[in-house]
């Protein structure tokens, strides 16, 4: 699948975080966003990957690839509203 051998290549390219506390806020988040989607999605195997980068985006991929930049952490001041932007992605 294309959108799996992109993903692969932009974690094997970028940096990815390694801040345990903010892996696991944006992982929870993301899981709580998960769990509100119909159960053909909410079952897939999802995969995510939280790149050190500065830029202020997530992103969704079909076959249950999320990306978030860490540049998020600075526009989405709170749970709510880091859940807003990975559910319009």
């Amino acid at each position: 699948m294309e959108a799996a051998r992109q993903f692969a290549e932009m974690k094997a390219s970028m940096p990815l975080e390694t801040d345990r506390k903010k892996i696991d806020y944006i992982h929870c988040v993301a899981e709580a966003v998960v769990l509100q989607l119909p159960p053909e999605y909410r079952d897939m195997d999802w995969e995510m990957a939280i790149f050190q980068a500065d830029s202020v985006n997530a992103f969704a991929m079909p076959g249950g690839k999320i990306g978030v930049m860490t540049g998020i952490l600075k526009a989405a001041q709170n749970q709510h509203q880091l859940a807003a932007v990975l559910g319009h992605e």
